[in-house]
């Protein structure tokens, strides 16, 4: 996800040097007390109590919601696979159970499938900073892409206002110990509670930086780990940005030109489908449109703020999202914003109780993870740096972190890259068109980590896997229940008859990173 003046991102870079000596000497191994899962009795469910505070063993503690889904096959179990779907502030206890639905049946039925909330998301101590959903929209209305003083004001007030509720509402202590190194140590923790000496797992987005700072600071306990949709943990603000603004007007062009061969109602006779798209765009931006819920009759705006979102949302997924974009820009170019106004609401977990708490902590952890400028001065110039580079989403990309400038605790990380001298191999997989997570940071981390494999997927589109790619599929299956891995320079191809494509919301619920 991105920080987007929306508020969200899949951000990257955390300090977490070295392998740590195993807390398993000398420490009592934490447990895991499962019973059945309160909605889902089918599956069992568990809270794990850790320190708050990894330096004060016996202060305060929090619990991380633990969720398992038992492999089928108990008789040939592997073991246990963690996964995690990014963010960061996606739940992992819901993503475990979606998963039943995108996993390969051999891999459901050969490992336990362990998914967590990681520290502030969810069931595990939610971060929460404004107090309304009323609140929430006038976060995400200011337009990410201010073109005058007032509106760069607006978008500065509302940073503030978010930044200082997330100090309100949480406390110093609940700020500080949400970062990518505090999960990590989490992560072990589950680990042991387990009663596993080597664990599993499969990371996508964000979750590919907890899985390769855990296999750099616990490198003996990898069996193998799949990475999809890698993020550079030594790319800073900057050069996040850049990429991903460059991949999201990648996209854009990808799905602009796709209008040249389908039915695209958005388009005046005589506008290419750029101009059309900035003509919409500009209109939307100088007047809102209405969007009414047919089933409750209410009433509400999709402004430049729900519709950049909007657009990035559809952006994830070249089968899943880019069909919903062609619509909603249909409705839209017709006066009504409510189609669009529902891609919205799934990007930012909005629904008729309100909102979920992905931006909140989407924010904490981003926040303590990476060095941001302080106030707004410094997003102002990268966004003039930026513009130029990427004129659709170069200063919402400059802007989309524009709450890290204001936040009230100490940044806890550093940008330091991944070795995990000593683990097992792992896989990485990147896909030559990802806008949220380009490619060249997968090949970054192959080089970074001292034993590691890319598996290149060549295709649109954030992630690889949860596509159904029979190809992708076929090596990454293998690689988890065997660990063997593909051949070097191993290219999946998208063309259609090679995959098997789905359409799942889970391929929609993975964030932008420009800065959110």
């Amino acid at each position: 996800m991105l920080s987007l003046a929306l508020g969200l991102t899949v951000a990257a870079g955390v300090v977490i040097a070295g392998p740590r000596p195993d807390r398993a000497q000398g420490a009592p191994a934490p447990t895991l007390n499962w019973k059945p899962c309160v909605d889902v009795r089918s599956l069992t469910c568990a809270t794990l109590v850790v320190p708050l505070d990894r330096t004060r063993p016996n202060g305060p503690t929090i619990g991380i919601g633990v969720t398992k889904v038992a492999a089928r096959q108990s008789s040939r179990r592997i073991g246990s696979l963690l996964v995690n779907p990014g963010g960061p502030g996606a739940s992992g206890q819901t993503f475990a159970r979606q998963l039943v639905r995108g996993l390969s049946p051999a891999l459901l039925d050969r490992f336990d499938i362990i998914g967590w909330d990681p520290r502030g998301v969810g069931s595990s101590r939610p971060v929460r900073c404004l107090a309304s959903t009323a609140d929430y929209d006038r976060f995400y209305a200011a337009d990410p892409v201010p073109d005058s003083p007032a509106e760069r004001q607006v978008l500065i007030d509302e940073a503030e206002r978010f930044a200082r509720g997330c100090l309100a509402r949480n406390g110093a202590d609940g700020l500080r110990f949400v970062g990518t190194s505090d999960v990590v140590d989490d992560m072990e923790d589950i680990r042991r509670a387990l009663g596993e000496e080597q664990i599993s797992y499969f990371g996508f987005s964000y979750g590919t930086l907890l899985g390769a700072r855990y296999a750099d600071r616990y490198p003996g306990h990898v069996r193998a780990f799949v990475l999809d949709g890698m993020l550079d943990p030594t790319a800073d603000t900057a050069n996040r940005a850049i990429h991903q603004a460059r991949g999201f007007d990648q996209a854009l062009n990808g799905f602009l030109a796709v209008c040249g061969d389908v039915s695209c109602g958005w388009i005046k006779k005589g506008e290419t489908p750029a101009a059309a798209f900035d003509r919409l765009a500009h209109e939307i931006d100088v007047t809102p449109l209405r969007a009414t819920n047919r089933r409750t009759a209410s009433v509400r705006l999709l402004g430049p703020g729900e519709f950049t979102t909007a657009v990035i949302a559809a952006l994830y997924s070249r089968d899943a999202g880019w069909p919903l974009l062609r619509r909603g820009l249909t409705s839209a170019a017709k006066g009504d914003g409510a189609p669009l106004l529902r891609l919205f609401d799934a990007y930012a977990d909005r629904s008729s109780s309100g909102y979920g708490n992905i931006a909140d902590a989407n924010a904490a952890v981003n926040c303590a993870d990476v060095p941001s400028p302080r106030g707004a001065d410094g997003f102002d110039q990268l966004a003039d740096r930026l513009a130029g580079l990427s004129p659709r989403f170069g200063r919402l990309a400059a802007y989309s972190s524009l709450v890290c400038g204001f936040w009230p605790v100490p940044v806890t990380g550093s940008l330091v890259p991944v070795r995990a001298v000593g683990s097992l191999p792992i896989l990485v997989i990147g896909t030559t068109r990802d806008p949220a997570t380009p490619i060249e940071w997968a090949r970054s981390v192959v080089k970074q980590l001292a034993n590691a494999t890319l598996l290149t997927f060549d295709s649109d589109g954030h992630t690889a896997y949860l596509t159904g790619n029979v190809c992708i599929r076929k090596y990454t299956d293998e690689y988890l229940l065997t660990k063997k891995l593909p051949p070097g320079n191993t290219v999946c191809s998208s063309k259609r008859g090679h995959g098997i494509w789905t359409t799942t919301v889970v391929s929609l619920r993975f964030r932008w990173d420009p800065g959110r």
